[in-house]
C-alpha cells in the first residue's frame, strides 16, 4: 500500500491547530504564500512566528472561506492621497507659499549639482 506523502502523518504531541504557510495557501487555493503571510500580517490570519517561519491558526482559514474574518480598513488609493494633497494648500495665499519657500530648510533635488 502506498503511503501518502502529501500531508504529514500527525504525531502525538503535535499542535495541529498551526500549519504552515504552504498547507494555509492550499486550503485557501492560493497560489502565493506571500498573499498568506501578507494576510497575517494585515490581521486577517491569525499567525505566530516559529523562528522565521510564518505559521496559520487553522481555525483562522475556517473563518475566513466562511466568511467570518475581521473586517479591515481599506487602504486609501492614489486618487484619494492625490486630493488630499490638493486640499492642504488651497486655503494658502500666494505670500503664504513664498513664506513657506523661504523658511523651507534644504534644497530641492533638481538644485543639486
Amino acid at each position: 500500500m502506498a503511503r501518502d506523502i502529501s500531508r504529514p502523518p500527525v504525531r502525538p504531541g503535535v499542535d495541529t491547530e498551526w500549519i504552515t504557510t504552504g498547507e494555509a495557501a492550499r486550503r485557501l487555493g492560493l497560489g502565493s504564500l506571500n498573499t498568506v503571510k501578507r494576510w497575517a500580517r494585515e490581521g486577517r490570519l491569525e499567525s505566530r512566528h516559529v523562528g522565521a517561519r510564518v505559521q496559520i491558526r487553522a481555525q483562522s482559514i475556517a473563518r475566513l472561506l466562511a466568511g467570518d474574518e475581521p473586517q479591515l480598513a481599506r487602504a486609501p488609493r492614489l486618487e484619494e492621497l492625490l486630493a488630499q494633497v490638493e486640499d492642504i494648500g488651497k486655503d494658502l495665499s500666494p505670500s503664504d507659499w513664498e513664506r513657506l519657500l523661504a523658511e523651507r530648510r534644504g534644497r530641492w533635488p533638481w538644485d543639486l549639482k
